[in-house]
């Protein structure tokens, strides 16, 4: 018979292997494997070259071809390739002194903006609109955000919380005392199931948490 500790590794290796199997497409590599990074071409920017705030902590690319960064402490900004502009134009929230630490896209065209303490942002054009805890949110502390396949958008907070939005409403997800303790990412695999990374690896389907630690 196994040792209870080797069955344990055996099936988190099985796990881990059927995670990256699931979210993951072939291998379709953009960057010759053969050559060494210091022989591409590379660009730096930084303050010193317009953008705002030198701690990016997200960066996303719309559908539109823009890219979006989220910033520390300026909030979002967009760069177009040539030029950094903070958003909104209008040095409205999430402006200077906001930290955004997740971007989305959703099948309607949404952006949406998870910040560290001021909630939760949608930009419909332009349209912005705020969500917080009197909106439905656990906590206005939003670390991740995910769109699943099924047009559902996953929200990752700080402090044990999870929710999802429907299109219409901030539904919570239940999380168990023994849960994750805050979610800074998500994977959806083939099955529907979703992986949860924190503090440590979950998988959530059925209304069930699994901790793969």
């Amino acid at each position: 018979m196994l040792h209870r500790s080797r069955v344990r590794r055996a099936l988190r290796f099985a796990v881990l292997l059927s995670l990256f199997a699931s979210c993951h497409a072939p291998v379709a590599w953009g960057l010759d494997g053969r050559k060494l990074i210091s022989q591409y071409v590379t660009h730096d920017w930084s303050i010193e070259h317009g953008l705002p705030d030198n701690n990016v902590q997200e960066v996303f690319q719309n559908k539109e071809g823009y890219l979006w960064l989220g910033t520390q402490k300026s909030g979002l900004v967009r760069f177009d390739g040539a030029r950094f502009e903070p958003w909104p134009a209008d040095s409205g929230e999430p402006g200077d002194g906001v930290s955004v630490r997740a971007l989305c896209e959703t099948g309607d065209g949404s952006l949406w903006a998870g910040t560290e303490g001021s909630g939760l942002f949608r930009f419909q054009g332009k349209q912005r609109t705020r969500y917080g805890k009197s909106d439905g949110l656990p906590n206005d502390q939003v670390r991740a955000l995910h769109e699943d396949r099924a047009g559902v958008m996953w929200i990752g907070l700080n402090g044990r919380a999870l929710a999802q939005w429907n299109r219409k409403e901030f539904v919570v997800v239940p999380v168990p005392e023994d849960g994750p303790a805050s979610v800074v990412d998500f994977c959806e695999d083939r099955e529907g199931g979703m992986w949860l990374a924190g503090d440590g690896l979950w998988y959530f389907k059925d209304g069930e948490f699994t901790n793969l630690d």
